[in-house]
C-alpha cells in the first residue's frame, strides 16, 4: 500500500511504501544487525532519488516518544554496505534488508542538507517483513558548487572515535558530501582505495590530508602524498612548521593548503597557544606565523567558534571549552588585511555522533561533478575565498553583480548587495545579517516559506572607503530531527567569505586598520575625535588602537571616550589602547570603566591589564579582590592574563617523591603512604613495585608547573601517586591568598593539617582551587599528594604575597 508521508516542516512530500509483505528480498537474506536477545523481524528498504536511482542515505530510528532506542549491536554485520550504530543505519547502496528488533518505529530518511527528508512509521513483526520505499528530492540548487568536509577522522588511524575507513566513506556518501579530506592525527590517510572498493567514485572525491597535531595547535594540511612520512608534529614554532608543511609534495603539484583547526578550543588552540590577541588581532609571541590559508570558524556539529564565548549574558548557546569567538578573530584579521578564507567542518570521529558533513563547505567549482573534480581548482577557489560554510542554509551573494571572493571598485559611495538563500524545508532560516568590516549594518528577516528559495533580496549599503562585506545566515530552531543535540542544540548557521570594496579612488585595496593608521598620522586632535564619534564600532576600535600605537597627542583623550563607549568591542579596544599608553593612559577613566564592568569578567581582566600598566601598585590589590570575588571556573579561563597582575606567583622550590601504587577504588587519593607520616628530608619509602624511593629536587616548567613524570621511568607514572613538598617562610602570622591546580586528584596539608581535598580527575589549571593559607611566623610546610591515571601528572601552587618566599628545605633564619 502506498502512503504519502508529509514532511513536518514545510509540507514537502515523499513517497514511502509501508507495511505488507515484501517481494523484494526474502527475510533469510536480511543482514542481521541484532544479537538475538530480543525478537526481531525484517525491514526491506529502498531509497531513491527523483530519477529512480538508489542512492546512499541515512536511516534514523526513533520510538513513538522520540527516544533514540538501543537497536543495533552487530555493527559490523555488513561492513561493505552498511555503517551502523545504535539506532542509525547508513546505506551505501540505498537498498537492502536488515533485521530490526520487533516494535513500532518512526524512521527518518535523510541525505544531507540539499535534500528533503522522508518520514515513515514502520512496524517490525516476526511473521512478515516490513517495507520502506522512499524517494528523496534534491530541492537546493547547488550547480557550480561542490560540497566538502575538510576535517575527518577514523579510529583506524586517529586512535579514538569509532569510525573505521569503510564506515567513514559510507557515512560521507550517506550525507551527500562530494569532496572529503582525510585528516587523521599525524597520519597521511588515503580514502581513495576505500572509495574504489565501495564503488562510490562517482559520488565522492577525496584527497589525502593530515591533522598535524602539535604542542601549539592542530592544523590540517592537504593535499599530501599518502606514501610519504607524516609531516613533523613536535615543533613549537609555527614559522618552521608551516614552512615544512608548504614544502610537502603531492600529485597535483600545488602548495598544500594549511587550515587552522578550532583555534580557540581548549588546550589545542593555536590562537591561544601563540597569543593572538582577541581584541587587537595581533600575535603576542614570536611563535605565531601568519602563513596559513583558512580558519575553521565552525567546528563540529555544534558550530563551535561562531559565538563569543566570553561575552557576558546568556544571549548565545553554551560554548563548551571554547574561548572568545573565532568568527570575531577572523573579522579582526580581515581588518588588518589578512585575507584568510573562513571554513567549517565536522571534525567527525564517529558514525552517529558528531556526524560527518555538519558543518560543510561549498566551494565554487566547474565542473561540479565529484567524478571529474579538479583538486587544483578546489585549492585555488579556497585561496580566492570562493567558498562558504554552512550548517544548513545554502547562501550566495553578490556586490554590484560581483561574486564572493571579488574586489568591487566603486566611486558612488554605496554598493548594491544581493543575497540569495536556499534551504530544505527542515532547515529553519530566520535572518540574514550583512556584515561590513565586522559590524552588522543590515539585518534582513526571512519569513517562513514553503519553497526552497527562502530569500532573494537586495540592499543598498553605504561605503565611503575601502571595506569588506560578508553575510551571516542564522536560524533559531535546532536541527534536532536530523542532528540530535549533543553538547548543545545544533542551530542552522552559514558564513560566507567576503567581497572587498575598493571605494577610495586610490590604486589597490587598503585594509581598514591601515586606513585608521593613516588617519592617526594625518589628523589633528579635533578632527580625529570627530571622525571617531561618527564612525561605526569597528572603525572606532581601530582608530583607538592606531592612535595609541602611533602615540597621537590625543590618544589619551580618545581612549577615555572609548572606555565609556556603548559598544563592548570599542571598550575592549580602549582598554588595550590604555595598556599600550601605560602612564599616559587616562587612569581615572580606566578605574571608572572597571567599576562599571561588573558582570563582564573578560572586560575587567582587560581593564586590570591597563590599570596595571599605568599604576601597578594600586592595580594589584584590585586584581586580588577580583580573584577573591570571581568563580574558579572563570579564573581558570583567564589564568594566563590574570597571573602577571597579581603579587607573588608560582612556588618554585620543591622536593618530590614517588611513585606509589594508586588503588583501584573510589577515593583512592585517601590511601595513606609514608610521606604523610614521615616527611623527614632523608626518609626512604617503599614505592610502587617494591622500589625504594627518596625525596629529590624538582625541575619546573617556566610557568611554574611541577611535572611529576620527572620522578621515574615512563610507564610507572600511570596509575600512580606522588608527593611534592615545599616550605613557605612568612615574616609574621598572616593569611595569604593561594591557588592550586593538579592533574589529577589531590590532597594538600599545611603544617600537617589537611587543608584541601579534590577527588576528581582533570587537567591542571593554576586556579582549580582558590583559598587562604594561615601561615605562622617562620617556616611552614606544605605537602601535596597527587594521583594519576594516565597522561599529564603534576601541580601548580601559587602564593599571592611578595613577602612570602619558598625553599625546598627550610634554612636557619
Amino acid at each position: 500500500m502506498q502512503i504519502a508521508t508529509r514532511i513536518a516542516a514545510g509540507g514537502m512530500l515523499a513517497a514511502a511504501a509501508l507495511a505488507g509483505p515484501s517481494q523484494t528480498q526474502p527475510a533469510t537474506e536480511a543482514v542481521n544487525l541484532v544479537s538475538g536477545r530480543r525478537p526481531d523481524g525484517v525491514l526491506v528498504f529502498r531509497i531513491r532519488d527523483e530519477s529512480g536511482r538508489s542512492v546512499p542515505a541515512r536511516l534514523t530510528f526513533t520510538t513513538a516518544d522520540r527516544r533514540a532506542p538501543e537497536l543495533f549491536d552487530r555493527v559490523d554485520a555488513s561492513p561493505q554496505t552498511l555503517a551502523v550504530r545504535r539506532h542509525v543505519v547508513y546505506t551505501r547502496d540505498g537498498a537492502g534488508a536488515i533485521r530490526v528488533p520487533v516494535g513500532r518505529y518512526a524512521v527518518l530518511v535523510s541525505r544531507g542538507i540539499e535534500y528533503e527528508l522522508a518520514r515513515a512509521t514502520v512496524e517490525i513483526r516476526t511473521d512478515r517483513p516490513a517495507s520502506l520505499d522512499v524517494t528523496l528530492r534534491q530541492v537546493v540548487d547547488t550547480r557550480g558548487w561542490i560540497s566538502g568536509d575538510f576535517h575527518l577522522h577514523t579510529r583506524t588511524y586517529s586512535g579514538h572515535g569509532d569510525a573505521n575507513l569503510l564506515e567513514r566513506v559510507i557515512t560521507l556518501a550517506g550525507e551527500g558530501v562530494e569532496f572529503a579530506v582525510a585528516t587523521d592525527h599525524n597520519h597521511n590517510t588515503d580514502y581513495a582505495p576505500t572509495v574504489a572498493q565501495l564503488g562510490l567514485g562517482s559520488l565522492l572525491s577525496t584527497v589525502t590530508g593530515n591533522e598535524v597535531s602539535t604542542p601549539i595547535g592542530h592544523f590540517n594540511v592537504f593535499p599530501l602524498d599518502p606514501r610519504r612520512r607524516p609531516p613533523p608534529y613536535e615543533l613549537h614554532d609555527a614559522h618552521e612548521l608551516f614552512r615544512l608543511l608548504r614544502s610537502e609534495p603531492n600529485a597535483f603539484g600545488v602548495v598544500p593548503v594549511i587550515q587552522v583547526n578550532h583555534p580557540r578550543w581548549g588546550r589545542i588552540d593555536y590562537f591561544g597557544r601563540t597569543g593572538l590577541d582577541p581584541v587587537t588581532g595581533l600575535p603576542q609571541t614570536p611563535r605565531f606565523s601568519e602563513d596559513f590559508d583558512t580558519i575553521e570558524v565552525l567546528n563540529e556539529n555544534e558550530g563551535w567558534g561562531y559565538y563569543d564565548a566570553d561575552a557576558p549574558g546568556d544571549h548565545h548557546p553554551p560554548t563548551g571549552a571554547g574561548r572568545f569567538s573565532v568568527l570575531g578573530d577572523w573579522f579582526l584579521l580581515l581588518n588588518r588585511g589578512h585575507l584568510y578564507a573562513a571554513v567549517g567542518n565536522s571534525d567527525s570521529h564517529h558514525v552517529q555522533y558528531e556526524l560527518a558533513g555538519y558543518p560543510r563547505n561549498f566551494v565554487r567549482c566547474e565542473p561540479d561533478d565529484p567524478a571529474r573534480l579538479e583538486v587544483t581548482q578546489v585549492v585555488e577557489s579556497l585561496r580566492r575565498g570562493e567558498v562558504f560554510t554552512t550548517l544548513g542554509p545554502f547562501v550566495e551573494f553578490w556586490v554590484d553583480d560581483q561574486p564572493m571572493g571579488s574586489t568591487v571598485r566603486t566611486g558612488a559611495g554605496r554598493v548594491t548587495l544581493r543575497v540569495r538563500v536556499q534551504a530544505a524545508s527542515w532547515i529553519p532560516v530566520n535572518r540574514v545579517r550583512i556584515v561590513l568590516d565586522g559590524d552588522v549594518v543590515s539585518e534582513i528577516p526571512v519569513p517562513p516559506a514553503d519553497q526552497p528559495l527562502r530569500l532573494d533580496a537586495q540592499r543598498t549599503i553605504p561605503v565611503e572607503s575601502d571595506a569588506w562585506i560578508c553575510v551571516l545566515v542564522e536560524g533559531d530552531e535546532p536541527l534536532g530531527a536530523v542532528i540530535p543535540m549533543q553538547e548543545r542544540p545544533i542551530y542552522p548557521l552559514a558564513v560566507t567569505n567576503p567581497i572587498r570594496i575598493d571605494a577610495d579612488g586610490q590604486p589597490g585595496w587598503t585594509p581598514p586598520y591601515e586606513q585608521a593608521r593613516a588617519a592617526a598620522r594625518a589628523l589633528d586632535a579635533r578632527t580625529l575625535e570627530t571622525r571617531f564619534r561618527h564612525a561605526r564600532p569597528s572603525r572606532r576600535a581601530l582608530l583607538l588602537l592606531a592612535a595609541a600605537e602611533l602615540r597621537h597627542p590625543h590618544a589619551g583623550g580618545l581612549t577615555a571616550l572609548g572606555l565609556a563607549d556603548r559598544d563592548r568591542r570599542v571598550r575592549l579596544a580602549a582598554a588595550r589602547a590604555a595598556e599600550q599608553l601605560k602612564t599616559e593612559a587616562p587612569i581615572d577613566a580606566v578605574r571608572r570603566a572597571y567599576a562599571l564592568a561588573d558582570g563582564d569578567a573578560y572586560a575587567r581582566i582587560a581593564l586590570l591589564r591597563a590599570w596595571h600598566a599605568a599604576d601597578a601598585d594600586t592595580a594589584r590589590p584590585a586584581a586580588l579582590a577580583f580573584m577573591g570575588q570571581t568563580a574558579a571556573t572563570t579564573l581558570q579561563r583567564y589564568a594566563g592574563e590574570l597571573l602577571p597582575l597579581l603579587p607573588g606567583g608560582p612556588v618554585r622550590s620543591w622536593e618530590i617523591v614517588g611513585y606509589f601504587p594508586r588503588p583501584s577504588r573510589a577515593q583512592a587519593i585517601r590511601q595513606a603512604y609514608g610521606p604523610e607520616t614521615d616527611a623527614s628530608p632523608d626518609a626512604e619509602y617503599e614505592g610502587k613495585g617494591g622500589r625504594t624511593v627518596r625525596w629529590m629536587r624538582a625541575r619546573l616548567r617556566a610557568d611554574g608547573f611541577v611535572d611529576l613524570r620527572q620522578i621515574g621511568p615512563r610507564g610507572l607514572d600511570r596509575n600512580a601517586v606522588a608527593y611534592a613538598r615545599t616550605f613557605l617562610y612568612s615574616p609574621d602570622a598572616r593569611r595569604v591568598p593561594f591557588a592550586l591546580g593538579t592533574d589529577d586528584a589531590c590532597r594538600m596539608w599545611l603544617n600537617s593539617e589537611l587543608l584541601y581535598e579534590d577527588l576528581a580527575g582533570h587537567a591542571a589549571n593554576p586556579f582549580q582551587h582558590v583559598g587562604e593559607l594561615a601561615l605562622k611566623p617562620g617556616w611552614n610546610q606544605v605537602l601535596i599528594k597527587v594521583e594519576n591515571g594516565g597522561g599529564a601528572f603534576g601541580l601548580y601552587l601559587l602564593v599571592f604575597d611578595d613577602a612570602v618566599r619558598s625553599a625546598a628545605r627550610p634554612t636557619v633564619e
